[in-house]
């Protein structure tokens, strides 16, 4: 019992000089806690989410330039000559005046200027969960009506602290975004030139 009692002491005095390892409390943070008073929600492969639209884009581009080249030659010849001789006198003249100017110049100006802008919403689907917590996003939308349809396609990557309560996120908050809109049908055929049309402005010259 005596025993028993010492060696329990002896291990007692001996715990406090085994190695302790502190680690810090923010080591493994979790994306999914980094805040206090707000729980970000957990998106998972299938969720829906709708993106809000508005995209707003402005060109403008002007050049000039301007080119002067002037030249001048001027150019004089004198000859006078007598003589004289049992035939009489004989006298000469002649001059020569070259006189030449010639100039060139050229002034170009171009002006361009574009304004685009598309508002619109569109419900889309997570397609994949990256290591990060970051979302990858992907959906589509096709309107037909009268026999014209109109697609809109949508895909990028988005960060969950970025979407509101309601499932939403602006367009501008999203990364990799790629959005196409395209049209087809009756009304297109009068809006868009044919091949031949298409061809000319290519070839046309003025």
């Amino acid at each position: 019992m005596i025993r028993s009692r010492s060696l329990v002491c002896g291990a007692l005095m001996l715990a406090p000089l085994t190695a302790v390892h502190a680690e810090s409390l923010w080591q493994r943070r979790s994306r999914d806690r980094a805040y206090l008073f707000y729980d970000a929600p957990i998106y998972e492969v299938g969720d829906h989410l709708t993106v809000l639209i508005r995209e707003q884009t402005g060109v403008a581009n002007r050049e000039a330039r301007k080119l002067k080249k002037a030249s001048k030659l001027a150019e004089a010849f004198s000859f006078a000559g007598t003589s004289g001789g049992g035939f009489g006198a004989q006298g000469a003249n002649a001059s020569l005046n070259i006189a030449n100017d010639a100039s060139r110049q050229f002034d170009g100006e171009a002006a361009f200027s574009s304004e685009q802008g598309f508002t619109d919403q569109l419900r889309v689907t997570v397609t994949e969960v990256l290591p990060n917590g970051n979302l990858v996003i992907a959906g589509d939308r096709r309107i037909d009506t009268d026999g014209d349809l109109r697609t809109l396609v949508f895909s990028g990557t988005v960060r969950p602290q970025d979407i509101g309560a309601d499932g939403a996120i602006p367009s501008n908050l999203i990364a990799n975004q790629i959005m196409s809109y395209q049209g087809a049908g009756t009304n297109q055929r009068f809006l868009k030139q044919g091949w031949f049309s298409r061809g000319l402005n290519k070839l046309w010259p003025f």
